[in-house]
This record gives structure tokens, C-alpha cells and sequence, in this order.
């Protein structure tokens, strides 16, 4: 099963058609949890969307897109766990793209990702799917180090590419545009100089990992 986990906050109608669409298009049994944010003038909306609707949601404080995912992913029941942000379109016509995803997953320790989108190694990618296992091992599913969620996923994804364990999907899934803002900005400088940590945090996976004749 793939948890999907959600972020949404005031707009209705984005939130109501990426459920639909994901819905739609998945292709594989699957679990939608969110966060629904205290203040939020659409929170009645979301609480009465998400019972109708069989989402599992908790209703949070305003934390931080970052805290809030890997809240999200703490909590979720599925094998894969993929961040769909407010910002990320799926394509009503992507069919099956949660059944082909996790078909590419076929390792016996249960450890890897996916760069699911229209690009090859898009820099915009904002999540990665990746294994409910590679969570637990990383401890995280966005490292609470950063403000943004792109630099969350670049972070996974610079370790499993290390560990031959990143797989490029290419679907019709694009992620909004990166807001060129102070937080991002951070966020590259401690990317660029924390490579080291990334390496100590591929050493703490690789623990867990079957060598490939095992």
C-alpha cells in the first residue's frame, strides 16, 4: 500500500481535485493522510471533505511544511510513503503510475525511492516515493534541517543515488515552481556544505542493507 500524504491549507477546490485525480489514477491500494491547519478559515471544509471522503487527518498547529511531512509520515500505515505537496499536478491521463512505481522497488531489503515526473533528475522534485523501511533507517522523510521540501527530497535523493537505490520514473507528475525566497536559499548553502552528513547518513542505511548476491 502507498500512504500519500498531504498538506493542504485554504484552497478547497486543488485539494478536492489532486484527491480525485490521485484517486483515479494511482492504480494500486493506497491510504490519503493529511494535516489540517488550526486557523485555517476552510478548516470546517477539510474536516467534513476528509470525513465524507475516508481521509485520515490530524489537525496541527501551523509547523512548517517540513515538520508537518515528516509528522505525516510518521504516521503512515503503507509499504511507500510519496509527499504530494499543494503545488504537485498529476495528470488525469498518468493511469497506473502507483503500480508502475512500486514495481521498480523489487528489493529484498525493502530500501530505495523513486523520482517519479516528467523530467529526468528534476531539480523541482519537492518528494520522492520512497519505502516505508528507508524512512525509518533515514529517521526521517524530509531532514528537519531545512525550511523547504525540495532540499528535503534533494537530500534523499543524493544518498540513494549513492547506494544505487534511486530510480527515475518518468510520469505525468510536475512539481511547482521554486520560490527563489530566503529559505531556499539557506537551504542550498547547507546542502552545499553538509555532504559529509549525508555520508554519515548513507553508512547508517547501508546497515540495513542485503549485498546484491545475498
Amino acid at each position: 500500500m502507498i500512504s500519500v500524504i498531504m498538506t493542504p491549507c485554504s484552497d478547497t477546490k486543488a485539494f478536492q481535485k489532486q484527491v480525485e485525480t490521485i484517486r483515479g489514477t494511482i492504480g494500486t491500494e493506497h491510504e490519503i493522510v493529511c494535516t489540517l491547519i488550526k486557523g485555517d478559515p476552510m478548516l470546517e471544509w477539510f474536516e467534513d471533505y476528509c470525513r465524507d471522503n475516508t481521509i485520515r487527518n490530524m489537525k496541527v498547529p501551523d509547523l512548517g511544511y517540513v515538520t508537518l511531512i515528516n509528522v505525516l509520515a510518521a504516521r503512515a500505515l503503507g509499504d511507500f510513503i510519496y509527499y504530494v505537496s499543494p503545488t504537485t499536478t498529476i495528470k488525469e491521463d498518468e493511469k497506473e503510475w502507483g503500480r508502475a512505481a512500486i514495481s521498480l522497488l523489487p528489493y529484498p531489503d525493502k530500501i530505495g525511492g523513486i523520482l517519479l515526473s516528467n523530467k529526468p533528475n528534476d531539480l523541482q522534485c519537492n518528494a520522492l516515493l520512497i519505502t516505508q523501511k528507508t524512512f525509518h533507517c533515514l529517521g526521517y522523510y524530509t531532514l528537519p534541517l531545512f525550511e523547504t521540501a525540495v532540499y528535503g527530497a534533494r537530500w534523499n535523493g543524493s544518498i540513494l543515488t549513492e547506494l544505487k537505490r534511486l530510480v527515475n520514473m518518468p510520469c505525468g507528475i510536475e512539481y511547482g515552481s521554486i520560490a527563489n525566497n530566503e529559505g531556499y536559499a539557506t537551504d542550498k548553502t547547507m546542502f552545499d556544505v553538509t555532504r559529509i552528513g549525508r555520508m554519515n547518513a548513507m553508512a547508517r542505511v547501508q546497515q540495513f542493507m542485503e549485498a546484491d548476491n545475498d
